[in-house]
C-alpha cells in the first residue's frame, strides 16, 4: 500500500468519526429541546391550575357569593366520599403524572 492510500484511509476514518459524533450530538440536542418544551408545557399548565385554585379559594374565603346550586350534581358524593368534581381533579393529576412518567420512561 502506498503512502497516499494510507493517509486517505486514515482521513476517511477520522472524518467518519467526526461526522458520527456530530450527528449523535445533534440528536442529543434535539432530544433535550423536546424534553425542555414538554416540561415547560407541563409546569405552565400546573402553574395556571394552581393559580386558578388559589384564586377560587381566596374568592370563596372573602365571601365572593359563590352560588353552587348549578353545580349541585357535581358536588354530591359520587364514589364513596368523593364528588364528581374531586374525581375529575384527581383524574387530571393522575393524567399529568402519567404523561410525565411516560416521557421519562421513553428516554
Amino acid at each position: 500500500m502506498d503512502e497516499q492510500t494510507k493517509n486517505k484511509r486514515a482521513d476517511s476514518v477520522s472524518e467518519r468519526r467526526f461526522r458520527r459524533y456530530h450527528r449523535s450530538a445533534e440528536r442529543r440536542r434535539a432530544a433535550e429541546r423536546q424534553d425542555s418544551q414538554f416540561f415547560r408545557a407541563i409546569f405552565s399548565l400546573a402553574g395556571v391550575a394552581a393559580a386558578f385554585a388559589i384564586g377560587l379559594a381566596v374568592w370563596g374565603m372573602t365571601g365572593g357569593g359563590f352560588d353552587v346550586n348549578s353545580m349541585d350534581g357535581l358536588l354530591q358524593p359520587w364514589i364513596g366520599p368523593l364528588s364528581k368534581l374531586e374525581a375529575i381533579g384527581i383524574l387530571f393529576v393522575v393524567m399529568i403524572g402519567g404523561l410525565y412518567f411516560w416521557r421519562i420512561r421513553r428516554r
